[in-house]
């Protein structure tokens, strides 16, 4: 861990993203693939063991609407379409294998968080205490 409660290997160039407009991105930008606006809430949400957890139908009430590609009409976001995405995005490794729609979990080698925010996961069933460190390999 360093000073700022990152652990990317030296030399490791790293991004800071608003949380705030990550959020606000993902639930107004309807024509984007909806893969990718899961994606942008798991990096918004999730806490400093990189999971987002999301009460029963959450994420599909914050994901709100999408543009059909094929007619090009606004229609409500299915609980269906929330598991496609989750599914495409854990095909391309956004999230982890464990992922799903109640929590969105990331992996340790492509996010991290600094200060605060919670270090447990009622979904997967996890508490780190504090004075437990996450290490290279763990989530």
């Amino acid at each position: 861990m360093t000073d700022r409660g990152l652990n990317f290997p030296a030399g490791t160039p790293f991004l800071a993203l608003s949380q705030t407009e990550l959020r606000r991105v993902a639930g107004e930008c309807i024509t984007a693939p909806l893969w990718m606006r899961v994606w942008l809430l798991a990096l918004a949400d999730a806490n400093r063991i990189g999971h987002a957890e999301f009460a029963p139908g959450d994420l599909q009430a914050r994901l709100g609407a999408k543009v059909n590609p094929n007619t090009g009409a606004v229609v409500a976001v299915s609980p269906q379409a929330v598991s496609n995405a989750v599914r495409t995005c854990k095909q391309h490794q956004l999230i982890t294998p464990e992922s799903g729609t109640r929590c969105l979990v990331l992996s340790h080698h492509l996010a991290q968080k600094a200060g605060h925010g919670t270090r447990s996961c009622r979904r997967h069933g996890i508490f780190v205490h504090e004075a437990h460190e996450l290490h290279e390999g763990q989530k």
